[in-house]
């Protein structure tokens, strides 16, 4: 299974956290320390009054970036959150799809504070609607897990290793009768 660190404990009840990690191929963490910005993250407020995504900055917590303030206000609307990878950590590939959902505030009558949800229906990954998977990684087929929370919004994605393998290519052979070279096309 795969380990999650403890965000949202940081949160009040007038934000949320998001923590966005990666897994190698066997779902163990990628430690991101000292691998620069992996992700753009961006947010869109729909309340009427912004039409810009804003980017939003996030610090390395070993295996995850993790992002504040999202879904700041303690109003009933919507957010939409993207998340692109723009550098893969060092010796895996990069992950080529956009993941992208809404998060809706809403106030809880039982606890009395608002929530942070992803609408279900909303998550795409590279531009195409997601329907939950039955495995721990929900999404892409097995790439891409989505977790929320306690305010807290835990997005894990998948990279494979890198083959570095050397190989070697023929160019030239060298005919032994005559001891000359030709090149191999």
């Amino acid at each position: 299974s795969i380990h999650f660190p403890e965000i949202g404990t940081t949160a009040t009840d007038a934000e949320t956290e998001i923590g966005i990690g990666k897994a190698d191929e066997n779902g163990e963490n990628i430690s991101l320390n000292g691998q620069g910005n992996v992700f753009e993250v961006k947010r869109k407020i729909e309340d009427g009054t912004s039409t810009q995504p804003t980017t939003l900055s996030g610090t390395v917590d070993d295996s995850f970036m993790k992002y504040n303030n999202i879904a700041t206000s303690n109003k009933n609307y919507v957010e939409t959150i993207t998340i692109t990878e723009k550098n893969a950590p060092t010796g895996y590939e990069k992950y080529s799809k956009t993941i992208e959902f809404k998060v809706r505030k809403t106030y809880d009558k039982n606890t009395g504070k608002y929530i942070a949800a992803i609408a279900q229906d909303t998550i795409k990954i590279g531009g195409v609607a997601q329907t939950r998977g039955s495995s721990d990684y929900q999404y892409d087929n097995g790439n891409v897990k989505i977790d929320w929370s306690n305010n807290a919004i835990t997005v894990k994605v998948k990279n494979k290793k890198i083959d570095i393998a050397l190989k070697k290519t023929i160019t030239k052979v060298t005919d032994a009768k005559t001891n000359t070279e030709k090149e191999v096309t």
